[in-house]
């Protein structure tokens, strides 16, 4: 049976705990609220925001009640944490390079092609093949179908139920669909974004998280370097340099949810089901 007064407690104490993420945390509702209140979006950003805070008391609430998965194992911290970090300074170099250096579209296919290796650091390929050569178990990198794993519905209902409350013309899975189907939202959705965003992410978190001895705050930071690795592609496609770092910041929320959700089940398979069918818009104003 769930028991919300427990929830609130524990997420209270843990407030305590980590009263400077806990600050982090509300500098970034408060920046996105502004960004919000600039772009006259300002019921659309407050909506964004709560339903962020209302995920996190719901995916406590669920992981109360149904039991998480095998704890996601890190065996050398500082050894795992310099692979990870390099592969992700790798795969943001190649984004820069793609989006704000080269000239994308006169490249010849031959220039392209000795190009295309690299992504393998934008879509974690690389950081995984390693991940294995190290002896880790797909299980033990965040592929754990536990119980937990159905926490995903309930957050799926309110980011959707949010978007349609606010901002239903902003719905973006219909312009999805009429130009990619339901074929290519699953590769658009899942198989370029969810999985290997989740996957890359979790690497992060749990590995800055055992080095610097704190899950928050590799939560945190791990949440950051995703929510930038978009910035490239944003000021490549001409947003300028102000606009490609708010829009940034603006999706942190959505990551620090998605991350917590990793954390909480020790799995990345609810995190990849709801970024897979992030289609509905709420982050964007």
């Amino acid at each position: 049976m769930m028991n919300v007064p427990f929830v609130l407690r524990m997420q209270w104490d843990t407030v305590r705990r980590h009263p400077f993420i806990a600050g982090l945390v509300v500098i970034t509702a408060v920046a996105v609220m502004a960004y919000g209140v600039q772009h006259d979006r300002t019921l659309k950003a407050a909506s964004y925001v709560v339903a962020m805070g209302l995920g996190a008391f719901v995916v406590d609430l669920f992981a109360q009640w149904r039991a998480a998965g095998p704890w996601l194992l890190v065996r050398e911290p500082k050894r795992e944490v310099l692979i990870v970090l390099g592969c992700t300074a790798l795969g943001y170099l190649t984004l820069f390079a793609r989006f704000v250096l080269l000239d994308w579209d006169s490249m010849q296919g031959l220039q392209r092609l000795t190009f295309i290796p690299l992504f393998g650091f934008v879509f974690p390929f690389f950081v995984a093949l390693i991940m294995l050569w190290l002896k880790y178990k797909p299980r033990e990198l965040g592929f754990s179908i536990a119980a937990s794993v159905w926490m995903a519905l309930p957050i799926l209902i309110l980011t959707a139920g949010s978007a349609w409350l606010v901002a239903p013309q902003d719905f973006t899975i219909g312009p999805i669909l009429a130009e990619e189907g339901w074929s290519g939202l699953l590769v658009l959705g899942f198989l370029s974004a969810g999985l290997p965003e989740e996957f890359s992410r979790m690497l992060l978190q749990t590995r800055l998280g055992a080095w610097l001895k704190s899950p928050a705050v590799g939560w945190f930071i791990a949440t950051v370097l995703w929510a930038f690795m978009h910035a490239p592609k944003w000021i490549g496609e001409g947003t300028d340099l102000y606009e490609g770092v708010m829009s940034s910041v603006r999706i942190i929320p959505l990551g620090l949810l998605w991350g917590y959700m990793t954390h909480r089940s020790n799995s990345i398979l609810p995190a990849v089901f709801v970024h897979g069918l992030n289609v509905w818009g709420l982050q964007n104003f």
